[in-house]
């Protein structure tokens, strides 16, 4: 079933180490969808790209082929570091699931950490003190791929199921597009 078009090829090849159109696309749906400040997803979810022209609900299914709920909990800018140094940790070109696609926020990587988070549409600099909704899927809420600060949080589980979220978003748009922004830089 078409459920409607791509203008232009959301690539998953390098979700697990840097910035992709497609992790925008998705952090974004669940930034949207659940009103967090904003949204952090392990790149290892992203299995399969979506090609230029008519998306199908399949097309959505091998893209993302585990059935996630978003989750949301509230962290502290100190935890947003840390959590986004464990993003970080590899080299780059390491095939490392647990490597965030972001929304809501930018960062540079500088040898292996992470700089200038800045938060919000204004850009403001991540105050380390300042609690932040932040949403999540499941998986990392359970402390998938090495994100145990995230199973010591409370957890708000909102029933949204994200892959469900995408074809809602593609179907209500019609058309989707996306692009690379700047949300991680390596420097």
């Amino acid at each position: 079933e078409v459920i409607g078009r791509s203008s232009v090829f959301l690539d998953a090849e390098r979700v697990r180490y840097e910035e992709t159109a497609l992790g925008n696309l998705v952090t974004d749906i669940i930034r949207q969808y659940s009103h967090a400040d904003m949204a952090l997803l392990n790149g290892g979810s992203l299995r399969a790209g979506i090609d230029a022209g008519p998306v199908t609900v399949e097309d959505v299914f091998k893209t993302m082929p585990f059935a996630n709920e978003v989750v949301l909990v509230e962290l502290s800018g100190a935890e947003i570091l840390q959590v986004l140094g464990r993003s970080v940790k590899g080299n780059r070109g390491d095939e490392d699931g647990g490597f965030l696609q972001v929304s809501g926020l930018r960062f540079a990587v500088r040898n292996h950490g992470v700089e200038n988070v800045a938060v919000g549409p204004q850009q403001e600099a991540l105050d380390i003190d300042k609690r932040y909704r932040v949403a999540i899927n499941d998986f990392l809420a359970a402390g998938g791929d090495g994100y145990a600060l995230f199973k010591e949080k409370p957890a708000e589980y909102t029933g949204l199921p994200l892959r469900e979220l995408i074809v809602e978003t593609i179907r209500t748009r019609g058309v989707v597009t996306a692009e690379i922004e700047g949300r991680i830089v390596r420097k």
